[in-house]
C-alpha cells in the first residue's frame, strides 16, 4: 500500500528501518518478522522522533499498520529493553484490532505473557510487572530527550 508522498518523506527522514540487534530476543524478532509478513512497517527511530510518532495522531490513522520502536534505550537493561519492545509490539497489534489505545485486551494480555514467557524461556528471570518495566524504559527515553 502505498503512502502520500509527503508522509512517506516523514517516515523516511525520521525513522529507519528496524533491524534486530545482537541483545534483542529471538523470540521478539520472530514476533516482528510474523508482523512485517502481514503487511505491518516495523521501523526504528532515535527517542524524539520516536516520542513524536508515539505522541501523534498519524501512526493511527494510516491504512497500513505501523510500528516504531526506539533504537536507542538509555541506561536500561537488556532484559528492560525487551519487555518494553514487547509491550510496545502487543499494544500496536491490539491498538489495530480494537480500535483503542486503551487498557489492553484480554487476548492482548494472553499474547504479551506468552511473548515473554518465550523471552525468558531457559532462564531463572521473571518479569512480574511488564507494564512498570515498559513505564520505567519510558521515563529513561524521557531523560534522554532533556540531556
Amino acid at each position: 500500500m502505498l503512502l502520500p508522498l509527503r508522509l512517506r518523506l516523514l517516515l523516511h527522514l525520521t525513522t529507519s528501518h528496524w533491524r534486530e540487534g545482537p541483545d534483542v530476543s529471538q523470540a521478539l524478532t520472530s514476533q516482528v518478522n510474523e508482523m512485517r509478513a502481514d503487511g505491518w512497517w516495523v521501523r526504528g527511530a532515535w527517542p524524539r522522533n520516536y516520542a513524536l510518532w508515539q505522541h501523534g495522531t498519524t501512526m493511527r490513522n494510516l491504512r497500513r499498520p505501523l510500528l516504531v520502536l526506539p533504537l536507542v534505550y538509555g541506561r536500561s537493561s537488556i532484559l528492560d529493553q525487551n519487555v518494553f519492545m514487547a509491550v510496545e509490539i502487543v499494544q500496536a497489534e491490539d491498538w489495530l484490532r480494537t480500535a483503542s489505545r486503551g487498557r489492553l485486551s484480554h487476548s492482548a494480555r494472553s499474547k504479551l505473557n506468552e511473548l515473554i514467557e518465550r523471552m525468558t524461556m531457559g532462564s531463572a528471570v521473571s518479569v512480574v510487572d511488564p507494564f512498570r518495566v515498559h513505564q520505567e524504559v519510558a521515563e529513561e527515553l524521557e531523560r534522554i530527550l532533556w540531556r
